[in-house]
């Protein structure tokens, strides 16, 4: 269930995340260090420098793509007197963590699955947001028109209540009675949970399925509503197209309304970005104006 929550993130960080990954093995590596043995199969050895010179085969094109357009992202916004705004950074950050029971929790999913660190998905997020800074520096919008798109899209620029669950599903009505019975008599959710419910999603976490809201499709409505309701720590059973669920209520996140002025640049951003060619073209254009050439024949 997490795991679908984060492929929702853009697909450009993602990628970003793998390549750049790869290119920080790659490049940090000390090469006068004695070479060493990375692997063995029956007796034969695979040694680290094969192996960067297979990364460098596969994987070296696409890196050194991703580490050019970063370069020359941050060249011209160094050019141009463009920062990404930190709200905006943090913003942007705070919605790849939703549907996490915690920061760190993300952070862990992040480090195990990608590799990657809090810090250079931060840096990867601040690059996207400059890049489209700068492919929108010349689009002028007027303060009343950026108000009117603000007051059209409201809801875009909101987070509604969330709550942070706990689940055991079950098949009929009699186990989940069976369970909150066992629950009131002092046996461990978390424990039940990877005993008795039948989401392989939720069972390797105990039943916690992090933060969920009304907007996420991935949680039976019914959780959702009977949710608005609950007090902390309350157990109470839903019914679902499963069968039964037993959840806790660990913690209630209100909804939020960002103001004009909180998200003024973003508005800015998403109504120019409609007004000019594709960030794709923008940023090879960037590319022609620097003049990058690439000078291993095997990286052309």
């Amino acid at each position: 269930m997490k795991r679908d929550r984060f492929k929702n993130v853009t697909i450009i960080i993602l990628i970003g995340i793998i390549l750049v990954g790869l290119g920080y093995y790659w490049f940090s590596q000390d090469r006068t260090v004695e070479e060493k043995i990375v692997a063995t199969v029956d007796g034969k050895q695979i040694t680290e420098e094969e192996l960067k010179e297979e990364l460098l085969n596969v994987y070296g094109k696409e890196m050194l793509e991703d580490m050019i357009n970063r370069k020359a992202i941050k060249l011209a916004a160094d050019k141009y007197g463009i920062k990404a705004d930190k709200n905006a950074i943090d913003r942007q950050y705070a919605n790849l963590i939703q549907g996490y029971g915690s920061e760190a929790e993300f952070i862990d999913y992040l480090n195990e699955q990608m590799g990657w660190t809090k810090d250079q998905l931060v840096e990867y997020i601040e690059y996207n947001i400059l890049w489209e800074e700068i492919a929108t520096r010349d689009v002028q919008i007027t303060d009343d028109q950026l108000q009117d798109y603000y007051q059209r899209n409201q809801a875009n620029y909101s987070e509604p209540d969330r709550f942070h669950l706990e689940q055991i599903v079950v098949a009929t009505e009699e186990e989940a009675d069976q369970v909150i019975e066992e629950l009131n008599n002092g046996s461990d959710f978390n424990t039940l949970a990877k005993e008795r419910s039948m989401d392989i999603y939720s069972i390797g976490t105990g039943g916690d399925i992090g933060f969920v809201s009304a907007d996420d499709t991935s949680v039976d409505f019914g959780i959702i509503e009977k949710a608005q309701n609950m007090q902390k720590n309350e157990i109470a059973k839903v019914q679902t197209l499963e069968g039964y669920a037993v959840i806790r209520l660990l913690e209630t996140k209100e909804a939020v309304q960002y103001s004009f002025e909180e998200v003024k640049d973003q508005v800015r951003r998403e109504m120019a970005l409609n007004q000019i060619s594709s960030l794709p073209e923008v940023l090879e254009q960037l590319k022609l104006e620097m003049n990058v050439e690439i000078l291993d024949n095997r990286l052309k």
